[in-house]
C-alpha cells in the first residue's frame, strides 16, 4: 500500500504546462487510468503512482532536441531524491517516464512501465481523446476536415487507422478492451459528422 505525497503532487502541477492536451488533468486521468489497470494487471502500486503523477513534466522544458519522456525522467529523478524516494523506487519510476513515449526510443521492460504506457494511451480514446485532438489541431490552426483539395493536412483524416495501430501496440488486455470501447465512441462520433458535412470522414 502506497501513500499519496501531497506536496509532490503540488510540485507536479507547477511544473505540468498549462497545454491543453497534456494539462494536470490529463496527469490526474492517467493517475487514475494507471491505478484501475494496476488493480486487474498486478504491479508496485506506488511506481505506477509516481510515474503516472510525474510522466509529463518534461513538457515543461522546452527542448526540441531531447524526447519530453527522457527530460521528464532526468526532472523526477531529481524531485525523488528530494523527497528522499528510495533508489530502488526511484530507477524504476524514472524508467517507466522515459519509456512511456516511443519518440523517445526507450522500451517498456517493467510491468509498471508498460501500465504507464497504456494508461497515457488510453486517454487519447473515447470523448477526452476526441476533445483532445481538436484542442491540439486548433491550438496549430489545423482544420478539422479536408474540405477542400488544397488541405494537406486536417484533424480527423485517418485517426481511425492510427488509433488501431495504437491499440495494437498496447501492452495489457485491460489497456485494450478499454481503448476498444472508447473506439465505439468515436466510430460513431466520426459517422454522424460525416452525415453533417455531406462526405466521408
Amino acid at each position: 500500500m502506497y501513500m499519496r505525497n501531497l506536496q509532490l503532487e503540488k510540485q507536479a502541477l507547477r511544473l505540468t504546462p498549462p497545454d491543453p492536451c497534456h494539462d494536470f488533468s490529463h496527469t490526474l486521468r492517467v493517475m487514475e487510468l494507471a491505478q484501475y489497470i494496476a488493480e486487474i494487471e498486478g504491479g508496485n502500486q506506488e511506481i505506477i503512482y509516481l510515474a503516472a503523477l510525474l510522466h509529463d513534466i518534461g513538457r515543461s522544458v522546452k527542448e526540441s532536441d531531447r524526447s519530453h519522456a527522457i527530460v521528464g525522467a532526468e526532472l523526477a529523478e531529481e524531485i525523488l531524491h528530494e523527497f528522499d524516494y528510495p533508489e530502488d523506487i526511484i530507477t524504476e519510476v524514472t524508467r517507466a517516464i522515459a519509456a512511456h513515449s516511443k519518440k523517445a526510443g526507450v522500451y517498456c521492460e517493467s510491468l509498471e512501465a508498460k501500465i504507464l504506457y497504456d494508461a497515457d494511451k488510453v486517454d487519447a480514446f473515447g470523448a477526452i481523446g476526441l476533445a483532445r485532438l481538436f484542442a491540439d489541431g486548433t491550438s496549430r490552426d489545423i482544420p478539422f476536415y479536408k474540405y477542400s483539395a488544397e488541405i494537406e493536412k486536417d484533424m480527423c483524416s485517418n485517426i481511425m487507422e492510427y488509433d488501431q495501430q495504437i491499440i495494437d501496440g498496447l501492452y495489457t488486455p485491460t489497456a485494450r478492451k478499454m481503448c476498444e470501447e472508447r473506439l465505439q465512441f468515436q466510430r460513431l462520433f466520426f459517422q454522424q459528422m460525416a452525415k453533417e458535412v455531406g462526405r466521408k470522414i
